[in-house]
């Protein structure tokens, strides 16, 4: 697993497929907390599930394949907390 488009990964990976474009705004884990109660407002996680692809003489198509890591899909998994009910009690003795 990656950041989509292995966002923040070294070039090595975004130089071993075509049409990789990470951007940090579409592709980073976001995660949105009210400033004061630090109650969460928004989870957004974003992640690549890859396949590690190795040179094999035992399977004809990887025969002449460089070894890699290639994604296969990315997700995008978003939680918005719009309904909080936070009280804050005082108990005095």
């Amino acid at each position: 697993m990656s950041y989509p488009h292995f966002y923040s990964a070294s070039e090595d990976y975004l130089n071993q497929s075509e049409g990789l474009n990470p951007v940090k705004d579409r592709h980073q884990i976001v995660i949105e907390l009210e400033p004061n109660a630090v109650i969460p407002l928004q989870l957004r996680i974003r992640v690549q599930m890859n396949i590690a692809l190795e040179k094999t003489k035992a399977f004809k198509p990887l025969s002449s394949v460089s070894n890699m890591i290639h994604p296969i899909f990315w997700m995008d998994q978003v939680k918005l907390f719009s309904n909080i009910n936070c009280s804050v009690g005082f108990h005095y003795r």
